[in-house]
């Protein structure tokens, strides 16, 4: 091997074919699904907080205009 830019010049390695692409991790691959299906989870649980923290001022508005006079 040549110890300038590490290519095999001689013997088996040099008439292998090289590598082309990247590595497959299958482990990684399940990982990075589940963790952005995670991020996207916790966005909808967060909207959703939002919007009962909010139809809670709602029907508080709704009773008081009911009450004072529909």
């Amino acid at each position: 091997m040549d110890s300038r830019n590490k290519k095999p010049q001689y013997g088996i390695e040099a008439t292998m074919p090289k590598a082309v692409g990247g590595n497959s991790d299958p482990v990684h691959a399940h990982v990075q699904i589940r963790a952005s299906r995670e991020v996207r989870i916790n966005k909808i649980k967060n909207e959703l907080i939002v919007v009962q923290n909010l139809i809670d001022k709602v029907y508080v508005t709704l009773s008081k205009r009911c009450f004072t006079g529909c």
